[in-house]
């Protein structure tokens, strides 16, 4: 995908652990074809900031990279816990979120493996998105501080 691509691409990565073996492909492609566009990966952790989700970054990128939640049980579980008190519950909540958005939330899955690949295709509907999911949540003074309402 990355050698269709006329500029630079920005991924969100939920996680830094298993998004290593995709940076690696990656950062092989960029060796083998030198001149083509960059890959940029961001993660929620980047140790300039206090680790939190950071939903403009989120709209911003080209692609969504995280490990999705497949088990319904588990799914319904984390979606019904209305308080986000840590980094830690946050990071599972985005994942059961994202785990769950389609064509109609501005994102398309265009890679499952181990790992799933979303391609934003309509920011403004991944926004309504995002802002349904501040609405349904509260969430600690560090979630909120990275994502201060407009």
């Amino acid at each position: 995908m990355a050698q269709t691509e006329t500029k630079d691409i920005h991924i969100y990565s939920f996680e830094v652990a298993d998004s290593g073996t995709f940076k690696s492909v990656v950062d092989y492609e960029k060796i083998l074809n030198p001149t083509g566009p960059s890959v940029y990966i961001q993660f929620p952790t980047d140790w300039l900031r206090p680790s939190a989700f950071r939903l403009n970054e989120i709209i911003a990128s080209d692609y969504i990279l995280f490990k999705p939640i497949y088990e319904t049980s588990l799914l319904t579980r984390v979606l019904e816990q209305k308080s986000v008190a840590t980094h830690q519950q946050e990071f599972i909540l985005f994942t059961a979120w994202f785990s769950g958005l389609k064509d109609d939330n501005g994102v398309r899955v265009v890679s499952e493996t181990s790992l799933r690949l979303l391609k934003v295709i309509d920011r403004v509907k991944l926004r309504a998105s995002l802002d349904e999911l501040m609405q349904s949540y509260s969430w600690s003074p560090i979630f909120l501080e990275a994502n201060p309402k407009p």
